[in-house]
Parts: structure tokens; C-alpha cells; sequence
């Protein structure tokens, strides 16, 4: 039985809260998100939210960590409980925007 990453929604961590990398996003799950705004000092002191919209827009908590990821296995399938942050949903339109600004 795997447990539902709280970045991308996939059953993919074996262990909750135990320093496991997420191959789907690769989320270090250090911490349990009480809300968007705790921060993880395992992936940078980034927020929840921050990370979530950083997965919608780029496929990874970091744009530089896509090549670091896999699509999830059979196994891992997307917890049908899951969604993200409204803030998160409101952060990636906005990075989103500013990459169409910027060419990107």
C-alpha cells in the first residue's frame, strides 16, 4: 500500500512523513501540511502551495527536478480525494502567466 503524496495527488510514497522522494513530482515528504502555507525545509523551505503549483505548471516541484521523475506505476494510481490548494491553483496561473510574458 502506497500514500497519497500531498504535491501531486498520487499514491506513490511508501512511508508518510519518513523523508521519502516522490518519483512522480520528487516531493521529499518531510513534513504533514496542515494548510498551503507550511514549508519543508527538505525541499528548500518551500510551501505546500508553492510546490503544488510548481508540479500543475512543470511537472515537478521544481522545473529543474522534471528529468528526476516517472509517471506513476499502475499502482500508484491518483487518490480520488485529492486536490490541490486553491492557492496553488492561483499561483500556477500566475507563473503560467508570466512564462506566456516571458516567451516560455
Amino acid at each position: 500500500m502506497y500514500h497519497t503524496c500531498f504535491i501531486c495527488g498520487y499514491q506513490t510514497l511508501p512511508e508518510r512523513c519518513d523523508w521519502e522522494i516522490c518519483s512522480n513530482c520528487f516531493w521529499e515528504d518531510d513534513v504533514w501540511p496542515n494548510g498551503p502555507t507550511i514549508t519543508s525545509s527538505a525541499n528548500g523551505s518551500m510551501s505546500i502551495a508553492q510546490a503544488q503549483a510548481n508540479y500543475i505548471v512543470y511537472g515537478a516541484v521544481l522545473p529543474e527536478m522534471v528529468e528526476h521523475t516517472r509517471p506513476p506505476l499502475p499502482e500508484m494510481g491518483k487518490d480520488p480525494a485529492w486536490e490541490p490548494y486553491p492557492e496553488a491553483i492561483q499561483l500556477a496561473k500566475r507563473i503560467q502567466q508570466q512564462r506566456e510574458m516571458h516567451g516560455g
